[in-house]
This record gives C-alpha cells, sequence and structure tokens, in this order.
C-alpha cells in the first residue's frame, strides 16, 4: 500500500501493474515476485493473465 514492503499478490495495494507490465513486455529475462504464500501466487498469476489477455507458457 506504499507505506512497507508487505508481499501483496499482484494486482493488490497501489502498484499501477498495467503500466508496469507494459514496460517489461520486451523483457527476456526471468521475473519474480515475491508473494506471502502459494495461494498469493496463484492469484497473482490469475490477475497477469487476466490483464491483458496475456498467455503464459505454465
Amino acid at each position: 500500500m506504499g507505506k512497507k514492503d508487505e508481499h501483496l499478490p499482484v494486482g493488490k495495494g497501489t502498484v499501477d501493474w498495467k503500466t508496469v507490465m507494459h514496460g517489461l513486455s520486451n523483457f527476456k529475462g526471468i521475473f519474480v515476485k515475491e508473494v506471502g504464500s502459494v495461494e498469493d501466487g496463484v492469484e497473482s498469476l490469475a490477475f497477469l493473465k487476466g490483464l491483458c489477455g496475456w498467455e503464459w507458457g505454465f
């Protein structure tokens, strides 16, 4: 929420993830997002998949 590092799932808090992912659209490395649980990781992937209709190779 901008006051400390909370490791929230992607889509929660104040980060504009659409802008972030647009900026990373040509990035060819590994993208890592630290979250608090496996469920938060699953939620993060679902958010990213739905953000722009992107399909990931998982």
